[in-house]
């Protein structure tokens, strides 16, 4: 069966606030309303319009060009995209933090649910600035970022108990996934966009545990 990564995904995470933010490659309404993540047994084209894309050597998972990709708008507790982003009097510094993984085709349903426990544990930690989640069906890929007070308040969601249960069924929905967090100025922080999110996770190395 064929995993809707968008539907699930770009649902998961029911952060309350601004709704706006964070770039979107292409409407995420769109890109929910599609299903053409690839056979995972085969290893052809890679593009996410082109029919198959994924294969089980990373590589090919991670040349996809997302072309059907689609994210919600950063939200959380102190952002408003209306007003320039983070709210309330701005640190000298904040803690931002990029995934991406590659699902499992016939997981999709239990990746959305560990995702989604994910995603409500992070609105309730105190020092979550805004969270975004994006994916793209055709690469089978699903993204998130997020803005944080501290590394602290970070590690608040890595050591939550959902958080535990999502990395020990790593191996379960996914293929691979990669994984960074950095210290960026207030600034930085407020033009925070996937473009920086990809280039940020560039040179990190794939592996089956992240």
């Amino acid at each position: 069966m064929l995993a809707r990564i968008s539907a699930i995904i770009l649902l998961a995470v029911p952060l309350a606030c601004a709704d706006n933010g964070a770039d979107t490659d292409t409407d995420a309404a769109t890109a929910a309303g599609t299903s053409t993540v690839a056979d995972p047994t085969t290893t052809e084209p890679t593009s996410s319009t082109g029919g198959s894309t994924t294969g089980l050597d990373p590589s090919q998972l991670y040349s996809c060009k997302e072309e059907m990709f689609g994210a919600a708008p950063f939200a959380g507790p102190l952002w408003d995209a209306e007003k320039g982003g983070i709210q309330g009097a701005l640190q000298a510094n904040y803690v931002l933090h990029t995934t991406q993984i590659y699902v499992r085709p016939e997981s999709g349903e239990e990746f959305g649910m560990l995702a989604e426990a994910v995603g409500a544990e992070a609105a309730n930690i105190d020092g979550l600035i805004a969270f975004s989640v994006g994916s793209d069906n055709g690469c089978g890929v699903a993204r998130t970022m997020g803005i944080w007070a501290s590394e602290a308040a970070m590690y608040k969601l890595v050591t939550s108990e959902a958080h535990a249960k999502a990395m020990a069924a790593t191996l379960d929905v996914s293929f691979t996934g990669r994984v960074t967090h950095w210290t960026a100025t207030a600034a930085e922080a407020n033009a925070y966009t996937w473009d920086v999110a990809r280039a940020k996770l560039a040179d990190v190395a794939p592996s089956p545990l992240y």
